[in-house]
């Protein structure tokens, strides 16, 4: 039996359709591509594909280190700080960080949306303050730079989301570690 070469590229080895075209792979399911993130790893399996394993409050609230209260007490305080850091730098109309705003720039503008801002990141940042130093540096690693917290941190956070969640009335499911109360001057 002679062999004959065929011309041009080999053919693909894997399984056909009758019509003989290649059968595409099964695409990984989304537990799956979630399970391999290394950011996932720390939360248990059956969140593991939750969008609020996304940022550190979301995971700290997964594995009941922290009450919802105080995750959304976080999230609030980072947008906050995106939305002023948005007009630090000059208003623009798209900005890492926050969302861009139109603004003319002058000072005696009656209804001045950079007013607004810069006067809700004062009074969030005061009464983070007022919870400590080390509190607001807490709360400024988990929530704004989103790392992990630092072990001798864990209880200055709590004592900065408790103030802010103080801060913007938020309700508390309760289900927080218990600490050292914290209570407003």
């Amino acid at each position: 039996m002679v062999i004959i070469e065929r011309r041009g590229r080999k053919r693909k080895n894997g399984a056909r359709y009758p019509s003989g075209e290649l059968r595409g792979e099964r695409a990984p399911s989304p537990a799956m591509v979630a399970a391999r993130m290394p950011h996932r790893g720390c939360v248990p399996q059956e969140h593991c594909v939750n969008p609020m394993a996304e940022t550190e409050l979301g995971r700290m609230q997964l594995k009941g280190k922290i009450s919802k209260g105080q995750h959304d007490a976080g999230i609030k305080f980072a947008s906050v700080v995106a939305r002023y850091r948005a007009i630090i730098s000059g208003p623009r109309a798209i900005l890492r960080g926050g969302r861009g705003f139109e603004c003319l720039g002058l000072q005696d503008c009656p209804d001045c949306e950079c007013t607004r801002r810069k006067l809700a990141y004062d009074d969030a940042y005061t009464a983070l303050i007022q919870a400590g130093q080390q509190a607001a540096k807490a709360v400024r690693i988990v929530a704004i730079q989103d790392q992990p917290c630092p072990w001798l941190l864990r209880s200055p956070l709590d004592w900065g989301l408790a103030a802010l969640r103080q801060h913007f009335d938020m309700e508390d499911d309760g289900k927080a570690r218990p600490t050292r109360a914290w209570v407003a001057p």
